[in-house]
């Protein structure tokens, strides 16, 4: 009577630690793409988010490229669509028509920036561009695309960054055969499992 084969596991190594999710928010600074629902309403965002605008160039006849101007406003200077107060901040600016380029920060409580915003959770902070879109009007200080169009943005931080658990399990030579007869003994006596759970 031959003897049955005998498996062995031979190891596994699992590994679980915090792990964050960040999520990304994308905003386009151009009144023709500008999202609708983000001129009456809030982006909601978490602490550890990053934000991108995007400013297009001009990729067909009947676009153009707007020229902005972008600064952190209190909630006064939002609602009339100026910059004149000790609250403003400049954030960033479009003004390279050849390319696409992106502003892009992350929400943190502690800003290791300079005279950065420090974000808190349940404060609304807001951002606003006078500029009409023309080179000459950049600087304006009143008005522009964010009276015309109301193309303003208002972020509410809602929460802290979500922490996520991330598994790890490396599973490897999982089934040796200690009999040499063994059908598996050939095709799992290598066997290498990677399991990687984990959203970024």
């Amino acid at each position: 009577m031959e003897p049955r084969p005998m498996y062995v596991l031979l190891g596994v190594l699992a590994f679980t630690f915090p792990a964050y999710c960040r999520d990304y928010h994308d905003v386009i600074w151009n009144s023709r793409f500008f999202p609708q629902h983000l001129k009456h309403s809030p982006m909601n965002v978490r602490l550890g988010d990053q934000l991108t605008i995007i400013c297009p160039k001009s990729f067909h006849r009947g676009m153009h490229y707007e020229y902005a101007k972008l600064y952190w406003v209190g909630k006064q200077d939002f609602d009339q669509c100026t910059h004149n107060t000790y609250y403003t901040k400049l954030m960033g600016v479009c003004a390279n028509e050849t390319e696409t380029t992106a502003i892009k920060m992350i929400f943190q409580k502690y800003n290791p920036i300079p005279n950065g915003i420090d974000f808190q959770i349940g404060e609304i902070y807001y951002i606003v561009s006078t500029s009409s879109g023309h080179l000459e009007d950049i600087s304006q200080p009143t008005g522009g695309l964010c009276w015309q169009e109301n193309m303003k943005l208002a972020i509410r931080i809602v929460g802290e960054e979500l922490p996520r658990m991330k598994y790890e399990v490396h599973d490897y030579q999982s089934l040796v055969s200690s009999s040499t007869s063994s059908p598996l003994s050939s095709t799992m006596n290598s066997l290498v499992i990677l399991f990687i759970a984990s959203k970024f």
